[in-house]
């Protein structure tokens, strides 16, 4: 007799002047954090433009002298870094901080396979600056942002130069919902299929 499972994971972000992701990430909460959003990312933010069915987000909030960082992405296969790159929309310009593996590890890591979720989440000061960036302080990286001169870059095996891509804007209000669905039916074969969705809202 065959059996079915589903399994249902749900991880939810709110940025305003609070950053978390669900119950995997502790929160932190900050009277006079700075918000920023690189929205709906995406292949075609790319330059060039890259085909790709994968898409992501990722969100900051400045805290005194440290920024906390979150970057989800769905549909994602072969991963192998991720960063903060200094330039404006269209431009391919510097990495100025990693943000996959992390702040202090700086050297790809490939993710085999499919991913979806939390790639990356924690937080980096001045101290993490790379590239132009390095010895600079905070503030140069948050004028960036605040002047839409930075940016979000995952990359992959497929794309080297990355695969998908988001130009951080300061947001107001920002809400992230990922959900993933697993079915799995065991009979006389596995079958396992899988689903994703990421929804992106801000104001």
């Amino acid at each position: 007799m065959g059996e079915s499972r589903m399994f249902n994971r749900r991880d939810m972000l709110k940025t305003g002047v609070a950053l978390g992701v669900g119950s995997s990430v502790a929160n932190a909460q900050s009277e006079d954090g700075v918000a920023f959003s690189a929205g709906r990312m995406s292949g075609e933010q790319q330059s060039p433009s890259v085909q790709t069915d994968a898409q992501g987000t990722a969100m900051v909030v400045q805290e005194g002298e440290s920024i906390r960082f979150v970057v989800l992405v769905s549909e994602i296969e072969n991963v192998t870094q991720a960063h903060i790159h200094r330039g404006g929309a269209g431009e391919s310009g510097p990495v100025v901080v990693w943000l996959y593996p992390g702040p202090k590890r700086t050297n790809p890591q490939l993710i085999a396979g499919r991913f979806d979720g939390v790639l990356s989440s924690g937080q980096f000061s001045a101290a993490d600056f790379v590239g132009p960036l390095e010895g600079k302080p905070l503030d140069a990286l948050v004028t960036a942002m605040e002047d839409g001169n930075a940016y979000v870059n995952v990359h992959t095996e497929a794309n080297p130069e990355g695969e998908i891509r988001g130009q951080l804007s300061p947001t107001s209000d920002a809400r992230v919902r990922f959900n993933q669905n697993i079915q799995i039916n065991a009979s006389n074969t596995l079958n396992i299929s899988r689903s994703s969705s990421l929804q992106v809202q801000e104001s």
